[in-house]
């Protein structure tokens, strides 16, 4: 871990930096792209979760640049993240990787960061990260925006679901009557009676607040459930 005299970096009012990375050469390469720009300080380095912590304690970066995996059996980056996180505001946090799975970007935002950008952005793109989430915005690489988009889209119709009350095979059921369906389809569908899935619809009925088939279908449709 090593580090610059912070005093200097107040003094000229510099975004100051911590770049967490266990490949030195990477550090290295981050480091000399990040510090073309005046307005960037990168005070602190660290190679190892227990590194970031320390160097946070030491130093109060602004910002914390942060890869996912580290070597060894310790918390990843994503855990390092939410670590931090529940310890306050600062610093603000971008996760800095090579990794571009959905997962991986929703895990991150879900546990706090503030930034999810990939080592293929350019220097430029990689400054105004930084200055972004350093002002209280946040930020995520172009070419996973439609992937969080989606991500969080269905984290948001999972949450409907859940406050409807409705099962997975409600469901089915109400997209199945959303196509035109007939009760005999549906309770083929469902592996169940026709007697069986009246109740279920009934039940259904109940928990969307309606009374009839058509209006279930509009009001799961208008809730995004279907």
């Amino acid at each position: 871990m090593s580090s610059t005299t912070v005093s200097d970096a107040h003094a000229t009012d510099q975004i100051r930096i911590l770049l967490a990375d266990d490949h030195a050469v990477v550090r290295r390469g981050i480091r000399s792209l990040l510090e073309q720009h005046e307005d960037l300080c990168v005070v602190e380095e660290a190679s190892t979760a227990d590194e970031i912590f320390a160097a946070v304690d030491a130093s109060d970066p602004d910002v914390a640049l942060i890869d996912i995996k580290f070597s060894g059996d310790g918390p990843d980056g994503i855990d390092v993240a939410r670590r931090l996180k529940r310890r306050g505001e600062r610093p603000r946090i971008a996760i800095i990787t090579a990794f571009d799975d959905g997962d991986y970007v929703f895990n991150a935002f879900r546990a706090g960061v503030d930034a999810y950008v990939l080592k293929t952005v350019s220097e430029d793109v990689l400054a105004d990260a930084i200055r972004a989430i350093h002002g209280g915005a946040r930020f995520v690489s172009e070419p996973l925006i439609g992937n969080v988009l989606s991500q969080f889209g269905d984290l948001a119709r999972w949450r409907v679901q859940q406050e409807s009350g409705l099962s997975d095979e409600d469901l089915v059921a109400l997209r199945m009557l959303a196509k035109g369906a007939t009760t005999a389809e549906v309770s083929a569908a469902l592996y169940c009676s026709e007697p069986t899935l009246k109740r279920k619809l009934r039940s259904i009925y109940a928990k969307l607040h309606v009374t009839t088939r058509t209006q279930a279908v509009v009001e799961a449709l208008r809730r995004g459930l279907i």
